[in-house]
C-alpha cells in the first residue's frame, strides 16, 4: 500500500491532468459514457465476486482436506485477495487458470445475456397529454345507395 501512496505522490500532476481532460469529456457526453461505465461497474462486480468465492471455496476445501487427513499433514492453499494477477501467489497454480476461464465465461455470459445498449432517453418532465379525436355520433358506417350487404341483398 505505501509504495501505491508514494507512486501516487510522485506522479500527482499526470492523474491531475488525465482527469481534468477526461472529466469535461465524460460530462459532455454523458448519455454515452454513463451506460459504458455503469456496464463496467457491473462486471467488475460479478468478477469482484467470483473471485472472493473462489478464494473461500479455496481455503474451505484445504481447511477441510487438513482436517480430514489422518497423516496431520497442514494444507496450505491460498488465492490472493488484491494481486489477483501475481499468478505465483496461487497455491496450487491451476487456480489462477481457473479463475481466468471463469472470469472470461463470466464476462462472456454478460455480453450474451445482456448486452450494452444505448437505451432511449426518456424525460422526468410529464408531457401535455395528446387530444384525442372526435368519435362522430351515429352509426360507424354510411350506407349509400348501391351498398351491398353480406349476404349478397342490396340495401336502399
Amino acid at each position: 500500500m505505501e509504495e501505491f501512496v508514494e507512486h501516487i505522490k510522485a506522479n500527482q500532476t499526470g492523474y491531475i491532468a488525465i482527469v481534468v481532460c477526461v472529466v469535461p469529456i465524460l460530462v459532455i457526453f454523458k448519455k454515452y459514457t454513463a451506460h459504458v461505465l455503469l456496464y463496467i461497474a457491473e462486471a467488475a462486480m460479478y468478477l469482484a465476486l467470483m473471485h472472493a468465492a473462489i478464494g473461500l471455496l479455496v481455503r474451505v476445501a484445504a481447511w477441510f482436506k487438513t482436517s480430514s487427513s489422518f497423516d496431520g499433514e497442514k494444507i496450505d492453499w491460498k488465492t490472493p485477495w488484491l494481486e489477483v494477477w501475481d499468478k505465483t501467489q496461487y497455491d496450487p497454480q491451476w487456480i489462477a487458470y481457473f479463475e481466468i476461464g471463469a472470469c472470461a465465461v463470466i464476462l462472456f455470459l454478460m455480453f450474451k445475456i445482456k448486452p450494452l445498449r444505448t437505451q432511449k432517453y426518456v424525460s422526468m418532465r410529464k408531457e401535455a397529454p395528446k387530444p384525442q379525436k372526435k368519435v362522430k355520433s351515429g352509426p360507424s358506417h354510411s350506407i349509400s345507395k348501391g351498398s351491398v350487404s353480406k349476404s349478397g341483398i342490396r340495401k336502399k
